[in-house]
């Protein structure tokens, strides 16, 4: 199709659509609402959930380390839900990880684009008849006698900008766990952005480890209806911007419920949790997050029971026990202990409300054997950079000094059984501080600042790629790591320079397929490039022009033809980030406008 001197003609690329607001991503593979059977995906293509994606009992869902799943931005409950008897095999790796997100493209992501991911099983739970319908709105059932069930395994998954509310005070969380068993494997696992609880737990016996809630909306770790799982090494950061704002709702760090309606029903709730850096929106004692509605870094209400160990919990407005069931009391009981947790920040006062009184509670969490420390300001835990400013590249290790970096006992009896062995470690919190920031296990396959990522599907040999934005750390190396060859090609030539750039095409010899996630200072429209005689490879940036006809250009251009990927086709819009070819007869420019 011709427009205006100049003839544009692309290929569909795996990729952000190029409408601004895009929901299905052209390209993709839109996953069938019930899946049957075994269904294997492939780390060479990119998957969307259209709608509520549900694998059946008897079935299996297997994704590959490097595959890149998109929820779809259209208000509808994109999900994927594990159902009873179902099962998901998601092992990444550390340079691999598994990636649910958002289909909007890149300075569009918002909490609760899409729903999240949803496992279901057959452990026990305390609702009335042993089962119970997950919240949500997908009509998911959870529960049941076997607490040694299994969903199969998620390790090394990021899930991004889910939390889609069905309605009020009913949202599908990042990860929900509906009465999942302890013979499921869970760990390494981050969900960022999420506008419900990042992590919630219906019930069940599922042990998780290495877990970060980055910049959620509600809570960070919510249990109810009889969750009886072990948790180690959880690292939440909060946004100072990013709350729960509904009227009957507030967000927490720890949020702990029997059930709704704190019942004595049994299961009783009792999660057992060790080693989390719990970092608020609170960076010293007089500030304030205007506008946003912060309560408490722990929750401890309607009638459950708890164990929190070797903790830091900083930057929060209060710790609440409502005392509905709860039993504080020194020495402490094993319904109810917090032993070798730091307390700083805000206020360092332990809150009562209903049946516990203050005196009862200052004297629980003070009592001598308990080990436990309060002090009045944000800074008093000495954790190296967890300041707002440091909102997406944290470094939550214990300085020296800090009253974190040591000070463990694993000897309290709640410290096992399960199925769970907690790993023993000298430093309280989730980070060791004789560890390089680096070499930490949330490295490097966490994002803290997703909202500038493109996501790049390559193959196997060589690849024409652009780049919209100019990496964090540009060696061609770290970004395209197992690279075979030192040639890029970009502008009619070869080059063997060792850094990239934003807004070029170039060329790049892949071993095996891969995803590439880009971030970095960004390009944006209107945006100029020079081009040569002949064919010249360039990148259209950040951002598209809305149409090809806004795409101009000085000089002659005869028969001027944009292709990647192996293929040409005609389309009437680019698509952000993307290399093209353009073949000029004299020197010019070639300018893209918004």
């Amino acid at each position: 199709m011709r427009y205006t001197s100049i003839v544009l003609v692309v290929v569909a690329l795996l990729g952000l659509a190029a409408a601004a607001n895009a929901q299905i991503v052209p390209g993709a593979v839109a996953l069938p609402d019930s899946i049957t059977g075994t269904r294997i995906l492939s780390a060479d293509s990119v998957y969307q959930l259209v709608n509520t994606v549900k694998v059946g009992p008897g079935a299996l869902i297997s994704i590959p380390p490097g595959t890149v799943i998109y929820g779809n931005a259209n208000g509808v409950r994109s999900c994927l839900q594990i159902e009873r008897g179902g099962k998901i095999y998601a092992r990444g790796t550390p340079t691999a990880p598994i990636i649910f997100t958002s289909a909007k493209p890149q300075g569009q992501r918002a909490p609760g684009d899409w729903g999240g991911v949803i496992l279901l099983g057959r452990a026990n739970v305390n609702p009335t008849g042993d089962s119970a319908i997950i919240e949500g709105g997908t009509n998911g059932i959870f529960g049941g006698t076997d607490d040694a069930d299994s969903s199969g395994v998620m390790e090394y998954v990021r899930i991004e900008y889910g939390g889609l509310a069905f309605a009020v005070d009913n949202e599908i969380n990042g990860l929900t766990f509906g009465g999942v068993g302890n013979r499921t494997v869970i760990d390494h696992i981050q969900c960022s952005y999420t506008n419900d609880d990042s992590f919630e737990w219906f019930g069940g016996t599922v042990n998780c480890k290495y877990l970060i809630a980055f910049a959620g909306v509600d809570d960070d770790i919510d249990t109810d209806n009889g969750f009886r799982g072990h948790l180690q090494f959880i690292f939440a950061f909060r946004d100072s911007l990013e709350s729960d704002l509904s009227a009957s709702s507030s967000s927490n760090g720890f949020e702990a419920d029997n059930d709704a309606t704190g019942s004595a029903n049994t299961p009783i709730s009792k999660p057992i949790v060790s080693n989390a850096t719990m970092v608020g929106p609170f960076r010293d004692t007089n500030e304030a997050t205007w506008g946003q509605d912060f309560a408490r870094g722990a929750h401890i209400r309607r009638n459950t029971d708890y164990g929190i160990f070797n903790t830091v919990i900083t930057g929060w407005p209060e710790i609440r026990i409502d005392g509905t069931g709860e039993n504080p009391a020194c020495p402490q009981n094993t319904d109810l202990v917090f032993e070798n947790v730091v307390i700083t920040g805000k206020t360092t006062e332990i809150f009562a409300a209903a049946g516990a009184n203050q005196a009862t509670c200052d004297q629980w969490f003070d009592c001598a054997g308990a080990s436990n420390t309060r002090a009045g300001n944000h800074s008093a835990s000495m954790l190296t950079a967890v300041t707002q400013a440091n909102l997406h590249n944290p470094d939550p290790r214990p300085l020296p000094g800090s009253p974190v970096a040591t000070g463990t006992s694993f000897t309290n009896t709640l410290l096992t059984g399960n199925n769970f062995t907690f790993t023993n470690v000298p430093y309280k919190g989730a980070f060791d501080p004789a560890v390089a920031r680096d070499q930490q296990w949330d490295m490097p396959w966490s994002n803290y600042d997703p909202q500038i990522t493109t996501y790049v599907k390559l193959r196997q040999g060589w690849n024409l790629v652009g780049l919209a934005n100019t990496p964090a750390n540009n060696d061609k190396n770290v970004v395209f790591p197992n690279n075979g060859s030192n040639a890029f090609r970009y502008n009619n030539g070869y080059t063997v320079d060792n850094t990239l750039d934003a807004g070029v095409g170039y060329w790049v010899l892949l071993n095996d397929n891969a995803t590439v996630e880009q971030t970095g200072a960004t390009v944006s429209l209107p945006r100029t490039v020079s081009v040569q005689a002949g064919w010249n490879l360039v990148c259209t940036g950040a951002s598209v022009p809305a149409t090809v006809a806004n795409t101009t250009a000085t000089g002659t251009h005869v028969n001027s033809v944009f292709g990647f990927n192996n293929g040409y086709t005609t389309a009437t819009t680019l698509e952000p980030g993307k290399a093209y070819w353009v073949n000029v007869t004299t020197a010019g420019t070639l300018t893209f406008n918004p």
